[in-house]
């Protein structure tokens, strides 16, 4: 289910990937972009359905071995958003959805994309990956030295708090329904998004002479959307990954 109004989005085919999300307008980052809605299913269930309805993945929910699949594939919801290694898009858990938000700011024509970040040890299904970003690590799955989006694996401390949760967490057969109410915005978190700028767009041009705080380069990045360009130092940030720098020079 899109939270964002349909004037600011649409759906097209794309060459390697199928149906695709576009954005229309300019979105702002923060901004909410659907929620992940679905029957809940078991895990095994899951891999059956993707099997039949090809490009269509199942979305990990709360607790070990259940996911949440699209109750119809035909319907244009957040499960057509397809997958890049550098992602304007990511996922918030809130009270147990999965809510899409925009990472950075998107502009109009962009597609909007999200990290699949597949569980390397869950394994199965077809991990190739054709999102052509210069970030692109050629695999769907997380990268070896970093956890998964949605691990399959969970740990105590975790599953000790979505018990003390006061929301309901649905079964497998039932149907999660939208939220009575939904936050405005998503706010950033360094410590678990990472930036990635569109590069078809102008970089933003700096004069300092030295680099500013990562925090400042990041909240840059995040509201623009844009390559941060420091010709004095002959350098370009590209992105913040793992708070951590990657540049051009």
């Amino acid at each position: 289910m899109f939270l964002l109004s349909s004037d600011y989005y649409q759906v097209k085919k794309t060459a390697k990937k199928g149906k695709g999300v576009f954005a229309r307008k300019h979105i702002p980052a923060g901004t909410l972009i659907g929620d992940y809605l679905g029957r809940i299913v078991s895990d095994s269930e899951g891999e059956e359905l993707e099997k039949k309805c090809q490009g269509c993945y199942s979305f990990e929910y709360i607790g070990e071995d259940i996911s949440i699949f699209p109750l119809d594939l035909k319907k244009i919801g957040v499960h057509l958003i397809n997958h890049s290694c550098g992602a304007n898009c990511s996922v918030y858990d809130y009270q147990g959805h999965n809510i899409f938000f925009a990472l950075r700011h998107i502009f109009p024509g962009e597609e909007l994309t999200f990290d699949y970040s597949f569980d390397s040890e869950a394994g199965g299904g077809d991990s190739a990956c054709f999102c052509e970003s210069p970030f692109c690590r050629g695999t769907m799955y997380a990268r070896a030295d970093k956890p998964s989006f949605n691990p399959k694996k969970k740990d105590k401390k975790k599953a000790k708090k979505v018990k003390e949760d006061k929301f309901h967490i649905a079964k497998i057969g039932e149907i999660l329904l939208p939220l009575d109410n939904y936050p405005k915005e998503i706010k950033d978190n360094m410590d678990i998004y990472d930036i990635y700028a569109n590069l078809e767009m102008k970089p933003l041009v700096s004069k300092e002479k030295k680099l500013p705080p990562l925090k400042v380069m990041r909240t840059e990045m995040r509201l623009t959307g844009r390559r941060l360009k420091f010709p004095e130092l002959n350098l370009t940030v590209l992105a913040i990954v793992d708070k951590h720098l990657i540049i051009e020079r």
